[in-house]
């Protein structure tokens, strides 16, 4: 299943798959855990096994669960590394000054704080000269590229963007197409096809 990055959605399919009971097993990447303690619930009753992201008190449990495997991915070296990504193309192609918007998660993904606190530190670490002058919560690339646009009308010197997901850095391209603008500096935490094929196109720094 791919929920495309929607929490509500994830949980949905989810839910209909544990309903069903046509599930062996499930292995979930949760991009909401907060929302998902139900479904792991319902499948705990029905003996079905699920290996999940997270610890769990993410999912309102007080401590470890029979059947679920809680994953902890390292979301302090992978903020780490975006926000080092960010520093090298600053420092590479625009002489270590930026203006940089900050494209975040949704309250209650997976890790939130611990990537955007570590990216931000690297950021600022790797390339002291520049400035987050913008911080915005995007789930959708629509929503995205309206909102970084509105970004760039006030402060029309953002010349970088930091993105913890695809639809952040995807809108951003837009946001700065329709603005007629360049955007020498992009970075994504995420890693879609057609996230890869802008890194490949140089659209995309990393």
């Amino acid at each position: 299943q791919d929920p495309n990055n929607d929490a509500n959605t994830q949980t949905t399919d989810l839910n209909t798959v544990v309903d069903s009971g046509v599930a062996g097993a499930l292995w979930v990447l949760a991009v909401q855990p907060s929302g998902m303690g139900a479904t792991l619930k319902a499948a705990q009753a029905k003996g079905i096994p699920v290996l999940t992201n997270g610890v769990p008190s993410d999912y309102g449990f007080s401590g470890l669960q029979p059947g679920i495997t809680f994953d902890v991915i390292n979301y302090k070296e992978y903020g780490t590394a975006l926000g080092q990504q960010m520093a090298a193309c600053i420092n590479s192609k625009l002489g270590g000054s930026a203006q940089v918007v900050f494209s975040r998660s949704q309250v209650g993904t997976a890790g939130k704080a611990d990537i955007e606190n570590s990216a931000a530190a690297a950021l600022a670490a790797g390339a002291p000269g520049a400035r987050i002058v913008s911080n915005l919560v995007e789930n959708a690339r629509a929503t995205a590229q309206t909102d970084i646009g509105n970004a760039l009308q006030g402060h029309p010197g953002v010349n970088a963007v930091m993105s913890t997901t695809d639809e952040g850095a995807l809108g951003a391209l837009g946001a700065f197409a329709s603005a007629g603008k360049s955007l020498p500096c992009v970075t994504d935490a995420g890693g879609n096809d057609e996230v890869l094929a802008d890194v490949k196109a140089g659209r995309i720094y990393a």
